[in-house]
């Protein structure tokens, strides 16, 4: 008798834990987001960009990258526009060791437009697509609102460890759960 309440204070004890380790969020939120979008849980938010990539491989990373947000359970829909909230751009440039990077400005916890995304063709040139695409969406992930995260999440710092060690090439439930959180 005293083996078996043993055993279910463990089981118990097993489920509670459980329990608790699936509410947590491996998303971390910049603390910006896009204004004039819907409120979040309400589909769906509208993120433009604008290709000015010179290499057709980040052209493509871009692209590729934002239909990983279109082809998820995000409620945002990406598309290319004239009328830009992101820039998506590329550099060749051998002195960094970045091979993606987002930068932006904001003002009273909205961002101000454009921000940037940008591929450093000098690495991507040496990556398969779904790799860059990867890399594309991790900048675009900044871009609206996204920060980093150590968990195997497209918003990984890391592009060895995301899409090599995690084998991440698409937006995980927790990325789209960080999006939801914002739009």
């Amino acid at each position: 008798m005293r083996n078996s309440r043993f055993a279910v204070v463990m089981v118990l004890a097993s489920v509670a834990v459980g329990l608790s380790a699936s509410n947590s969020n491996a998303y971390v939120l910049e603390g910006v987001k896009w204004g004039g979008q819907p409120a979040p849980g309400h589909c769906c938010a509208s993120i433009t960009y604008r290709q000015f990539s010179s290499f057709s491989i980040d052209f493509s990373g871009f692209t590729n990258g934002a239909n990983l947000y279109n082809n998820s359970v995000a409620l945002v829909n990406m598309s290319t526009s004239n009328t830009d909230l992101i820039d998506a751009r590329d550099t060749d440039n051998s002195s960094v060791s970045w091979d993606g990077q987002a930068t932006y400005s904001s003002s009273g916890g909205f961002f101000v437009q454009p921000a940037k995304a940008t591929l450093n063709h000098f690495y991507t040139k040496g990556y398969v697509s779904a790799e860059i695409a990867t890399v594309a969406a991790h900048e675009f992930g900044h871009d609206m609102g996204l920060n980093h995260s150590s968990a195997c999440v497209v918003m990984n710092p890391d592009t060895f460890t995301r899409y090599v060690s995690c084998g991440i090439s698409y937006i995980t439930t927790d990325d789209a759960n960080g999006i939801n959180a914002l739009y």
